[in-house]
């Protein structure tokens, strides 16, 4: 079947930024139409991701700027995908919509394994540290969040 895509953004202007810096390898990219899609208006997003089959959410201040996305694709039956590293609210977003999305049909991705990096990098270091420190080899490590406080990291993952 016939695909369909376009970019979407808060910023139009950053978002014909990406695209264009796209298009310099791929040239195609100038013929994907750009909508403007403000989380804060439902309305619109309703209706953008009405006429999706799955939304793909690279851009963040997940925690800030992105439930209702989650939201309206639950409600909606739409595939949801992103590259957040917020584990915690990774978490609350299943907890709210889980229920939803499985009665929909939506299903909802979140991670894509993209944010990784830092768990990854802590989880070597751990196992090296053991391994040099106390002659441990781990086979396993166990990474458990209770408690996240920013301290002025990226607006895009905190």
């Amino acid at each position: 079947g016939e695909i369909r895509l376009w970019f979407g953004g808060r910023n139009v202007g950053k978002t014909e930024a990406v695209r264009a810096s796209l298009a310099a390898e791929y040239p195609s990219a100038l013929k994907v139409p750009i909508v403007k899609v403000d989380t804060a208006d439902r309305e619109v997003l309703a209706s953008v991701v009405g006429r999706s089959k799955v939304v793909l959410n690279l851009v963040g201040r997940y925690t800030a700027l992105v439930e209702a996305v989650v939201k309206a694709c639950a409600e909606s039956g739409v595939d949801y995908c992103d590259a957040s590293g917020e584990g915690l609210w990774q978490h609350e977003m299943i907890g709210r919509y889980h229920d939803t999305a499985m009665e929909t049909g939506a299903r909802l991705v979140f991670g894509l394994g993209i944010a990784s990096a830092a768990s990854d990098l802590s989880a070597f270091v751990m196992a090296q540290y053991m391994h040099e420190k106390h002659d441990v080899k781990l086979s396993q490590v166990h990474m458990v969040w209770t408690k996240f406080e920013s301290a002025g990291a990226s607006g895009g993952t905190v």
